[in-house]
């Protein structure tokens, strides 16, 4: 059995051999680089095959046999995590090479039935497509890509590199930023940058929108609310029913700058889509990483928040940001993130889930991009230079410790929805109307009810003494949920665009109303 590794980088090396051929061995020799590198952070770094059926033997799991086996990779990583308890999980590879894996989705829009998700590797919970069963992600963990369907393996050579390669930088680095919003949504993004930055300085679309010089993205800090599409590789402002480009890949060539992290809450934000296979531009996401990004957090498919106030995306990009800029990790920076993002919702209801599912890290989550203030030995004090490496090593696994004491933690207390079922009732009910009131003007409604899973008695008296307020942790019975959608026209495609209303009901009385739009 391979030794425990502070850092694995798990990938499927038949998958990366049988698109990249003979430069395989430009990719193995990069991987050397970047395990050289981590040695000299102090890090151990190993690489794991999931193909090679020696290697997942030694660590208690079966070789995969087809990178479309999500179920196979994910027992695959949990028997990788269980026997190497690694610090740092690391995907290498896009969908082509480690599938994401199918989450159900609950609520009813038109990404389908299931959404490709990274969470379920990011928890201890064993297989599953249901959403709710991934509430307590408990490992620090992202997805260093490589361009889905390529064959030139230059792309994923870079990306290791720049892993390799990256410098923490003192917190002043990344306190300018690029803030960038759609007209409609700017009071919300306002706020979020505010959250993160003290400040409020953001470009605005309309008017705002390529080309960009590259001065005004050189900030290392790059916050995103804008609209996005499916295997598009534009991000949309939008202004009353116009829909301006406001982001774009071909004008981002050379105008990231080296360490940049950026957080997008635009629907299909971090999309791996195949360019190739589709004869467009990569995606936004991969063009940040090939320009020396070291973290790009965004979603998968549609997103969720509101046009005013912050909830759902913006909560769970601001929160990320927030902790790269404390100090932490990339990885830990999206772990805590999610895990605030459960902490922070009394129930999640179907955009809930589908934001804590579709939201995810590109890039290698051992990176720091802020350098932590430590203390620092003289150049002659060799012995006091081990004793901080090895507190910085304590220090982390401590950290681990409480990461993974709080996903648990969250599993059960956190409530959930139990069970859906259409609205079949005819009636107008006072519930109903104020649903429809909510969603304002649109095409199409589909009604929703779940029954509500509380938190037993005895978990609450538990919960009560480490000083969790019981009024915050009690469960209404009922949650109804509606989604209406509407048809525009952007980029000179039609779109489906969505706007979900839920209302708590406690002891059959309203208890409130929230919304949120598809981005």
């Amino acid at each position: 059995m391979p030794a425990a590794a502070n850092k694995v980088i798990v990938t499927n090396l038949s998958a990366l051999q049988k698109k990249y051929g003979n430069g395989i061995a430009a990719v193995n020799n990069a991987l050397k680089s970047l395990i050289a590198a981590d040695a000299g952070r102090g890090l151990k770094t190993i690489m794991v095959d999931v193909s090679d059926a020696t290697q997942m033997k030694s660590l208690g799991g079966k070789p995969v046999s087809s990178t479309k086996g999500a179920r196979q990779h994910k027992e695959a990583v949990d028997a990788i995590y269980r026997n190497l308890v690694p610090d740092y999980l690391v995907i290498l590879g896009s969908p082509d090479v480690v599938p994401h894996q199918a989450l159900k989705n609950l609520a009813g829009d038109d990404d389908g039935a299931t959404i490709p998700s990274d969470l379920p590797y990011a928890c201890d919970a064993p297989y599953s497509q249901d959403p709710r069963k991934f509430r307590g992600p408990t490992r620090v963990i992202g997805r260093l890509p490589d361009l889905n369907g390529g064959s030139d393996s230059s792309g994923v050579v870079t990306v290791l590199n720049v892993a390799a390669n990256y410098q923490s930088r003192p917190v002043s680095s990344f306190q300018p930023h690029f803030g960038l919003s759609a007209e409609v949504w700017k009071a919300s993004t306002k706020q979020s940058l505010q959250n993160i930055f003290g400040s409020q300085q953001v470009a605005i679309a309309p008017p705002s929108g390529p080309p960009w010089t590259a001065a005004a993205l050189h900030p290392r800090m790059h916050f995103i609310n804008c609209h996005g599409g499916p295997a598009d590789f534009h991000f949309y402002g939008q202004k009353g029913s116009s829909y301006p480009v406001a982001h774009e890949t071909p004008d981002l060539k050379g105008k990231i700058l080296e360490g940049t992290v950026a957080a997008a809450e635009c629907c299909f934000g971090a999309e791996l889509y195949d360019s190739f296979k589709l004869a467009l531009e990569m995606g936004i996401c991969n063009r940040y990483l090939l320009d020396g990004a070291y973290g790009f957090f965004g979603s998968t498919t549609t997103a969720y928040g509101p046009s005013s106030g912050n909830g759902q995306a913006d909560v769970i990009t601001q929160d990320f940001l927030r902790h790269v800029l404390s100090g932490a990790s990339l990885g830990r920076a999206a772990l805590q993130a999610r895990q605030d993002y459960v902490m922070k919702n009394a129930v999640l209801d179907p955009t809930d889930l589908k934001t804590l599912s579709q939201f995810y890290l590109l890039g290698d989550p051992s990176i720091h991009p802020v350098a932590a203030a430590s203390p620092v030995a003289p150049p002659h004090a060799k012995s006091l230079r081990g004793l901080l490496s090895q507190a910085g090593s304590a220090a982390r696994t401590i950290r681990r410790d409480a990461l993974t004491r709080n996903g648990f933690s969250l599993m059960a207390a956190s409530n959930f929805i139990l069970a859906s079922k259409q609205w079949v009732t005819k009636a107008t009910t006072s519930v109903q109307s104020a649903l429809q009131e909510t969603l304002g003007s649109v095409d199409s409604i589909v009604f929703q009810k779940f029954a509500i899973g509380a938190i037993a008695t005895s978990k609450l008296a538990k919960l009560s003494t480490k000083g969790l307020r019981l009024s915050v942790l009690e469960a209404p019975s009922m949650l109804h949920f509606a989604l209406g959608k509407r048809v525009v026209t952007i980029g000179g495609k039609p779109r489906t665009l969505f706007v979900a209303a839920r209302a708590r009901e406690v002891a059959g009385k309203l208890a409130d109303v929230r919304t949120a739009h598809s981005h």
